[in-house]
C-alpha cells in the first residue's frame, strides 16, 4: 500500500482563462445573449496523468475532450456557440482527477449575461385625435436585461417630451409621452422603440398611424388671372377658396368686411361653394373678403384678402358746404374727395351770373385741395364748383360749395356733463354751425344761490372742464359760441359737484334734506318778511320808551322824595336780590348817550359816532361827575352819606363806588341844549393815575368802551350795581330777571 500511494500524485488545481489568455474566476461576463463562449482549462503535474473535465452545474458534464498538451500540462477548451437566456448565472466547473483516493481538485465560473428587449408595444385604444387637444401615449418594454432604453419617433423626428420608469424586478420598462397634435400629424406614424445599447441590433418597436381631426384650414386668393393686374370699376372678379379639413366639411360660406356675403344677382354677387364672383365692381365693393367652413371640429376662416377697386375722383361725403363770408375777408374753402390711386389733381371755379371763373388753388395734397376766395362784391357770393382728375379719369360731377354772407354762429347741442369731482365737472357740447366763420366757445358758471359769476372759460372747441369749484355746490352754467358776425344763443345746464367725504352719511343714519331752488326763494321771502314785523315792532317799542324817558326827565328834577321802587333798591345795593320790574323801570329811565368833542359839520356827526363808537377807547375814569349829570336818586344817596361833595377821583370812598351812576340826564334847561338826548363831551372823561380810589382791583383799568358796547341799545344802566370786570378780555354781561349782571364767560376777574 505504502509503494502504490507514493506512485500517484495529485494533479494541480486547474486554471480557467478567455481567449486571450485572461484567467477567470467568480462571475464572468456579461456576455450578450447568443454570443458564443470560448473558455480554456489547464492543469499540470499529476501522476498519473489526470482527466479534466467541463462541469455545468453540480453534476452535469458538457465537454470531456481533454487533450495532453506536454507531459505535465492537460487543456481542455470549452466552447458554447450560442449562448441562451437559461445560461445566466449559470455554474461552468473545470475539474482535474488522476485516482480515486484523493478527491478531485476543481476551479469554477458563474455567467452573467445581457439579454435583448422581447416585446414593446404602445398601450392603449387607438382612437381619433383632435389638432390642439393634449394627448398621451404609453409603450411598454419587457425582457431586456439590463432595462431597455426606450426611444419615441414621429415620421423621421425623435422626441423627447417623455417620463420613464421600470418595475422592481427590472425586466418592465415604461415611457410616457405627452404632446398635442397638429393638423400636420394626420398620416403620420407615432412610434416607440426599445433597445438595449450593449447588445448591437436588439431594437424592436411599435407604432401607430395617427388619425387626426382639425378644424378646416382654409386658404383664399383671387383668381389667377387678376392676380398680377389693376381691378378698376366695372370689371369682373372671382375669388378661389381652397379648403383642407379632416373629417371634411360640410357647410362652406364667404364674408366681406365680417358681414355674410350671400348671392345677390341684382348686385352682382353670386357665391358657390368654394368660390365667389363679383360681377362690375364699384368702389363700394373695395374691402376684405374671407372664406369660411364647418365640420365636426369646428368653424375655420381663411386669410383675409383686400380687394382694391381703383376708381376716378368723388365727393367726399359729409363736408362742409355752405361758408360764410364777408366783404373783402378771405374764406378758405377744402375740397376733399375720394379716389384710386390717391394722386389727384384739381380745378376750381366760380359760377356766377357773369359767367364762370377759373380759381387757382392754395394748396394740394393727395385728395384734398384749398382755395382762398375773397369777395369784393354782393356779387361775388354764389357758388365754387371743384374737380379732381387721376390715372383712372376725371370726376363726373364737381363738388359743390355755397359762400354766403357770414352770420352768427348756431348754438351748442347734445351737451353732456362728465366727470363730476368735488370740485370740478366736465361738460362736452355738440358744435352749431359756425356761420361761415371761425367761431370760440365760452362757458359761463354762476353760483345758483346767490347768481354770482364764478368762473368764465373759453375754449377753441365745445369742451370745457371747471375746476376750483365748492363742493356739494349747485351752478347754473351758461356755455355759448361767438364769431366775428356775434355770437349764438345761450344754452342753459344745472351742474352739481359731488358732496365732500366729510358732509356723506349713510342714509339710515342721518336724515336726508334736499332743497330745491324755489324753496330757498320761499324761505328768503318768509324770513324777509319777519324782519319787516320784527322791526316794526321795535320802532314802536323805542319811541314808547322814549316818550316815557321824556315825562320821566320832565318830572325828576321836582321830586321831593325817593319812591318806594327806589328805596327798595337802596335795600338791595348790597346784594342780587332786586326784582326785574323793578330794574326795568330804572333802565326805562336810560337816555340815549351821543359822544363827540366838538360842534361837527353837517353831516359828519353820523360818520364820527360810528368812529367813536368803534375805534375811541377810554381808559380809566379819571374824575367825578358833576353834580348836574347825576340823577336826582344818586344825588340824594351822596347827600346822605354825610361827607363832602365829592371833586376827585380820590374824593370817591371804595365803598360808595355803588352808587356812581352813569345816566347821566339832560343839564338843565338854562344849559342850552336842544338835543332831548345827553350830550357827553370827551373831555369830561379825561385819563388819570393808575389805580385811582374807588376804581381799585380793576387790574388792567376800566375800558368805557367795552362798557358802553356791553348796554342794551346804547343805552347806560341805571347804576353800576356790581362789577363786571374780566381780566384781558371783552366784556359781556346779561340783564336777568333778578337784576343783576351775570357771567358768560369762562375767565372772571370778578363775580356778578
Amino acid at each position: 500500500m505504502y509503494n502504490d500511494h507514493v506512485k500517484n500524485i495529485p494533479p494541480g488545481v486547474p486554471i480557467i482563462k478567455d481567449i486571450n489568455g485572461e484567467v477567470l474566476s467568480g462571475i464572468v461576463g456579461p456576455y450578450n445573449e447568443g454570443e458564443s463562449l470560448h473558455l480554456i482549462c489547464e492543469t499540470e503535474g499529476g501522476k498519473p496523468s489526470p482527466s479534466l473535465l467541463w462541469y455545468k452545474g453540480p453534476s452535469k458534464v458538457i465537454d470531456d475532450s481533454y487533450e495532453i498538451m506536454s507531459p505535465l500540462i492537460i487543456r481542455n477548451e470549452l466552447i458554447i456557440t450560442k449562448l441562451q437566456r437559461r445560461d445566466l448565472m449559470a455554474t461552468l466547473t473545470c475539474q482535474a482527477s488522476n485516482n480515486e483516493i484523493s478527491p478531485p481538485v476543481q476551479s469554477s465560473v458563474i455567467l452573467d449575461m445581457n439579454f435583448k428587449p422581447v416585446t414593446v408595444s404602445v398601450k392603449g385604444k387607438r382612437k381619433r385625435l383632435s389638432a390642439g387637444k393634449i394627448v398621451q401615449f404609453e409603450c411598454e418594454a419587457r425582457g431586456s436585461r439590463p432595462p431597455a432604453v426606450i426611444t419615441w419617433r414621429k415620421g423621421s423626428t425623435r422626441l423627447k417630451s417623455s417620463v420613464d420608469k421600470m418595475t422592481p424586478q427590472g425586466n418592465i420598462s415604461t415611457s410616457i409621452l405627452t404632446m398635442t397634435p397638429s393638423s400636420e400629424d394626420n398620416g403620420k406614424f407615432i412610434s416607440c422603440q426599445a433597445d438595449n445599447l450593449r447588445i448591437p441590433g436588439s431594437a424592436i418597436e411599435d407604432s401607430w398611424k395617427l388619425e387626426v381631426h382639425y378644424v378646416p384650414q382654409l386658404n383664399l386668393r383671387l383668381g389667377s388671372k387678376l392676380r398680377h393686374s389693376n381691378i378698376l370699376e366695372g370689371n369682373d372678379v372671382y375669388f378661389e377658396c381652397n379648403i383642407r379639413a379632416n373629417p371634411w366639411v360640410s357647410e362652406t360660406g364667404w364674408k366681406f368686411e365680417g358681414r355674410e356675403l350671400v348671392t345677390n344677382i341684382s348686385a352682382g354677387v353670386i357665391v358657390s361653394n368654394q368660390s365667389l364672383v363679383l360681377q362690375k365692381v364699384h368702389r363700394i365693393n373695395r374691402g376684405r373678403y374671407s372664406c369660411t367652413a364647418t365640420n365636426s371640429e369646428g368653424q375655420g376662416e381663411s386669410n383675409h384678402v383686400y380687394l382694391r377697386v381703383q376708381y376716378s375722383p368723388v365727393c367726399k361725403k359729409d363736408q362742409e358746404t355752405t361758408y360764410g363770408a364777408m366783404l373783402h375777408y378771405p374764406v378758405q374753402i377744402p375740397c376733399e374727395v375720394e379716389a384710386d390711386p390717391d394722386d389727384v389733381a384739381f380745378r376750381w371755379e366760380f359760377n356766377s351770373s357773369s359767367g364762370n371763373l377759373e380759381l387757382v388753388p392754395t394748396y394740394t395734397s393727395g385728395t384734398k385741395s384749398l382755395v382762398n376766395y375773397i369777395p369784393r362784391s354782393e356779387s361775388d357770393f354764389g357758388t365754387l364748383q371743384c374737380w379732381g382728375r387721376n390715372s383712372v379719369g376725371q370726376q363726373r360731377v364737381p363738388c359743390l360749395f355755397f359762400v354766403v354772407p357770414a352770420e352768427p354762429p348756431n348754438p351748442v347741442h347734445n351737451c353732456t356733463v362728465s366727470e363730476e369731482t368735488e370740485n370740478s365737472f366736465r361738460i362736452t357740447c355738440t358744435e352749431g354751425k359756425d356761420g361761415g366763420l371761425s367761431q370760440y366757445f365760452f362757458m359761463e358758471i354762476r353760483d345758483m344761490a346767490s347768481n354770482v359769476l364764478q368762473q368764465n372759460v373759453s375754449a377753441q372747441t365745445a369742451d370745457f372742464t371747471a375746476r376750483g369749484l365748492y363742493a356739494g355746490s349747485t351752478y347754473m352754467v351758461s356755455i355759448f359760441s361767438s364769431n366775428a358776425r356775434g355770437r349764438s344763443k345761450p344754452v342753459v345746464i344745472q351742474v352739481s359737484t359731488a358732496a365732500s367725504p366729510e358732509s356723506q352719511t349713510r342714509q339710515d343714519d342721518t336724515w336726508q334734506l334736499s332743497l330745491n331752488p324755489m324753496l330757498l326763494i320761499l324761505c328768503g321771502a318768509v324770513g324777509g318778511l319777519l324782519f319787516v314785523i320784527l322791526l316794526i315792532v321795535i320802532l314802536i317799542k323805542i319811541h314808547i320808551v322814549r316818550t316815557k324817558r321824556k315825562d320821566l326827565a320832565a318830572s325828576a328834577g321836582n321830586e321831593k322824595s325817593i319812591p318806594s321802587s327806589e328805596k327798595s333798591g337802596d335795600n338791595c345795593s348790597e346784594g342780587c336780590n332786586c326784582s326785574g320790574r323793578e330794574e326795568e323801570k330804572i333802565r326805562e329811565n336810560i337816555p340815549d348817550v351821543v359822544v363827540f368833542s366838538e360842534k361837527l359839520k353837517p353831516g359828519e356827526e353820523e360818520a364820527f359816532a360810528t368812529y367813536a363808537a368803534e375805534n375811541v377807547h377810554w381808559n380809566r375814569i379819571s374824575a367825578a361827575p358833576t353834580e348836574e349829570y347825576l340823577s336826582p336818586q344818586v344825588k340824594m344817596k351822596l347827600q346822605s352819606s354825610k361827607g363832602p361833595w365829592p371833586q376827585q377821583a380820590t374824593d370817591w370812598p371804595p365803598q360808595s363806588m355803588e352808587a356812581v351812576s352813569l345816566q347821566f340826564h339832560r343839564p338843565a334847561e338854562d344849559s342850552g341844549s336842544q338835543d332831548p338826548r345827553l350830550t357827553l363831551p370827551m373831555h369830561t372823561l379825561p385819563t388819570i393815575e393808575e389805580n385811582p380810589a374807588g376804581l381799585n382791583n380793576l387790574n388792567d383799568g376800566f375800558n368805557l368802551r367795552k362798557y358802553l358796547m356791553m348796554l342794551n341799545n346804547g343805552d347806560l344802566l341805571s347804576a353800576i350795581n356790581k362789577r363786571c370786570i374780566y381780566k384781558d378780555s371783552f366784556i359781556k354781561c346779561s340783564w336777568s330777571s333778578n337784576g343783576c349782571f351775570e357771567d358768560v364767560l369762562e375767565s372772571l376777574d370778578g363775580k356778578c
